[in-house]
């Protein structure tokens, strides 16, 4: 969650989307607020702030989120997509729980169904659980919790089944009979005794395209910019962590990479004309969000020499717009079991938090902003390359700093957080520092607490 974001929620206070918690041990309180959430358009839960926004910490955050992610898991009915990340506001320690707006309302907590009253979490009446119900009725069955004909056990890799099983109780969930893949599969929502839904195809199939041939992606490496004349093509098929894999390496064999050697030092620096870890997050939202109900859908990679696009045949869900990907955004993920075991795997850190990521890397390697766009057939995402002659463009803060410093001058990361950079984050304006040393600004010198910048002779650009 960007620092801004962040604050400006705990600034604006407790409201129909947002809930504070001073005590991290009340999970009960947080599992009532978790089922209001989902049972509404979602939210946020904020653990170690009081009911002024005032952060106030956690302790041993780590344990304490595994905590709550497993207290969760095992009292909301029907499993929920909640996630639990460890955040940071003016040097303490926060969690965040967020529960999207859940698509099999009504949710239960504990036997109880809980509602949203403004900033308060209350049990629902008769007839508002009645209207939940209905509305479930009336909604089609999503296709990720639709039985796979024809699907059996030894159709999926059992090995990766349980690899999933130990990552969940990793990130703090209790799951029974570990061993068995048919039990981690029905814990996790993905079948039912005696069938197997199609989110598990997608996840662990060994050759999904044998029952949905959408699930292929398709990758072209193009001449030209303006060209149908293509250099290489594959198709690639495979379940979701295999096409990550797969589709990722190749990827990385066409992306150009630029070379310069360290003066003074016996070894070279790499530098990618795109941040990998971008163009990952990129493919795995397509990967996750995409539709798969479309059997003319899919998802494609195409590489051209100025920019990279990624498609997929998914939409943005209702309130959603692609200026909100630019933004902390709420969480609506289209595949909720899908979204949730990769979270569970570590992939993601929480849905929704993607995009933001996507423009920081970006940003941080002065390539020019990313660009969503959603028609009709899907949503792509366009990377460009750098452009001719682009320059570094620095925030506020940055230009505070070099206005400050003359040629060789040593700068203390310390002396930067607290005389330039008091009322941000100590990560956001370490990063600062990193992203004026990779530009050329400055030289770092040393390691962890040693660590000092060297203001170069590189000419800085004034402010825009």
């Amino acid at each position: 969650m960007s620092d801004t974001y962040l604050e400006a929620l705990l600034r604006d206070g407790e409201s129909a989307t947002v809930e504070f918690k001073s005590d991290v041990g009340d999970l009960e309180g947080i599992g009532r607020a978790a089922c209001s959430l989902l049972n509404a358009r979602g939210g946020i839960i904020v653990v170690g702030v009081d009911d002024r926004g005032q952060a106030t910490g956690v302790l041993d955050a780590q344990a304490k989120s595994k905590a709550i992610q497993r207290h969760l898991f095992q009292f909301l009915s029907p499993k929920a997509p909640c996630s639990v990340t460890t955040d940071e506001s003016l040097g303490k320690v926060v969690l965040v729980v967020d529960a999207p707006a859940g698509q099999e309302q009504p949710y239960v907590y504990r036997g109880h169904i809980y509602m949203r009253e403004g900033p308060h979490t209350r049990a629902a009446r008769p007839h508002e659980i009645s209207h939940l119900v209905e509305a479930r009725a009336s909604h089609e069955t999503r296709w990720e919790r639709c039985s796979a004909p024809g699907v059996e056990l030894s159709d999926l890799q059992s090995d990766l089944i349980l690899d999933t099983a130990s990552f969940a109780q990793k990130r703090g969930l209790t799951l029974e009979n570990t061993d068995d893949p048919t039990e981690v599969l029905r814990q996790l929502g993905l079948a039912t005794p005696g069938s197997l839904f199609n989110s598990a195809v997608v996840l662990f199939a060994k050759q999904p395209h044998r029952f949905f041939p959408q699930t292929r992606v398709r990758t072209v490496v193009y001449d030209r910019d303006k060209s149908s004349n293509f250099t290489d093509r594959r198709d690639f098929e495979g379940n979701l962590f295999t096409l990550l894999v797969a589709v990722e390496a190749f990827v990385k064999t066409h992306v150009p990479i630029s070379a310069k050697f360290i003066p003074g030092q016996l070894r070279r620096e790499d530098s990618p004309a795109y941040p990998f870890s971008a163009l990952r997050e990129g493919l795995l939202n397509a990967l996750v969000h995409r539709d798969y109900s479309a059997f003319t859908g899919g998802v494609s990679v195409s590489i051209y020499p100025s920019r990279i696009e990624i498609w997929n045949s998914g939409w943005l869900p209702t309130g959603l717009t692609i200026g909100d990907l630019k933004r902390d955004h709420p969480s609506l993920p289209h595949n909720p079991d899908i979204s949730q075991v990769v979270y569970l795997r570590g992939l993601i850190e929480r849905v929704g938090r993607g995009t933001e990521n996507i423009l920081e890397e970006c940003r941080t390697a002065g390539l020019p902003a990313p660009v969503w766009k959603q028609t009709p057939a899907g949503i792509t995402l366009t990377f460009f390359a750098r452009e001719a002659g682009a320059r570094f463009v620095l925030n506020s803060r940055q230009q505070e700093l070099m206005a400050r410093l003359r040629m060789n001058e040593v700068l203390r990361p310390a002396a930067y957080y607290q005389q330039v950079a008091p009322s941000t984050s100590q990560r956001r304006a370490q990063l600062d520092l990193v992203e004026l040393a990779k530009a050329g600004y400055f030289m770092q010198q040393g390691k962890t607490k040693g660590t000092v910048y060297v203001r170069t002779n590189k000419p800085w650009p004034a402010a825009p």
